[in-house]
């Protein structure tokens, strides 16, 4: 399940995967390893949650217990840019549920 999310002027990702038992975030930018607890925040696992158990789906509750897994690419930046949306649309296009490679995002 996809959530793209704009924060602050800022789009990014949040993908929730059953199979996996995670949630993958996929960014553009480069953050601190401290920020982890606040991309829990962020995903809206808890309202991921509801909404599965609303449509009875068999492990909407177990969304709160997945891991929260920082996608790693090569075009991620530490300076802020305006083409941020671009970036979580090819995300979101592209990604599979592992690392994925796309040499036109690293121009």
């Amino acid at each position: 399940v996809f959530t793209p999310m704009l924060i602050s002027k800022h789009y990014l990702l949040f993908v929730c995967n059953f199979e996996n038992k995670t949630i993958h975030f996929l960014d553009n930018r480069v953050y601190d390893k401290n920020d982890i607890d606040q991309f829990r925040k962020l995903s809206n696992a808890d309202m991921l949650s509801t909404f599965f158990d609303l449509r009875c789906h068999p492990t909407a509750s177990n969304i709160l217990e997945f891991q929260i897994a920082v996608v790693n690419f090569d075009w991620k930046s530490s300076t802020e840019t305006n083409d941020c949306g671009v970036y979580a649309m090819i995300h979101m296009l592209l990604f599979e549920g592992s690392l994925f490679s796309c040499d036109d995002l690293k121009k």
